[in-house]
């Protein structure tokens, strides 16, 4: 019984890093920085790297749908980004990583909470 136990522990850590370990592009890294500190006003710095997020040709359409909603971003998701961000969340074929970023943008309300919080940590690593 406790080696089932344990083995079922590692499998729900296994699970639960995965996200993690497939945030492996610097867009997915800048997004969780610029969403870490919404709660100041965006800096020219945050809105040039998510424009220009949006605006590449390397950029997944899951990161493109990311930056566009922070860069609309006013204490909450803009009405207008909501279901493309639930798009994201639900894709299975989406990357983990921006899945995660997307479901963390639609409970923000100003400030992450603290799970969020360390979530975000770890993808901006």
């Amino acid at each position: 019984m406790k080696v089932v136990s344990i083995a079922a522990i590692l499998g729900l850590l296994f699970f639960l890093s995965a996200p993690f370990a497939s945030a492996s592009t610097d867009n997915i890294r800048s997004l969780a920085r610029v969403t870490m500190n919404l709660d100041k006003p965006l800096s020219d710095a945050d809105k040039a790297s998510l424009n220009a997020i949006v605006e590449s040709d390397d950029a997944t359409d899951e990161e493109a749908t990311i930056a566009l909603a922070l860069s609309q971003f006013d204490q909450r998701v803009a009405p207008g980004d909501v279901d493309r961000l639930y798009q994201v969340v639900e894709d299975d074929l989406s990357d983990e990583s921006a899945r995660v970023l997307a479901g963390i943008l639609l409970r923000l309300n100003q400030n992450p909470e603290a799970d969020d919080a360390a979530i975000l940590a770890e993808l901006a690593k």
